[in-house]
């Protein structure tokens, strides 16, 4: 029962990491991914901004407001579920 427990939660793993690389691309338009942004949930905000300055990435104050919600609580989801996988 546990193996199956595992294997779900990796799954939901998976689907967040992708989810979040997905916004990236739509938010944001880049398709070539830096390590640094690969690792993004172990970034703080301020270093996942920087990055995204990196990447030459172009957006409005509103939307950084909305982008910095989401990489929180999506980081914290994502932090979890390694939590969960150990």
């Amino acid at each position: 029962m546990e193996t199956v427990a595992k294997t779900k939660e990796n799954k939901d793993l998976s689907l967040a990491m992708s989810q979040f690389f997905k916004v990236i691309y739509i938010d944001f338009g880049i398709e070539r991914i830096n390590n640094k942004i690969k690792d993004w949930y172990k970034l703080s905000w301020d270093e996942f901004e920087r990055e995204l300055n990196n990447h030459q990435v172009k957006y409005s104050d509103c939307m950084m407001k909305d982008w910095r919600e989401f990489f929180i609580n999506h980081k914290r989801k994502v932090l979890k579920l390694m939590e969960k996988n150990g």
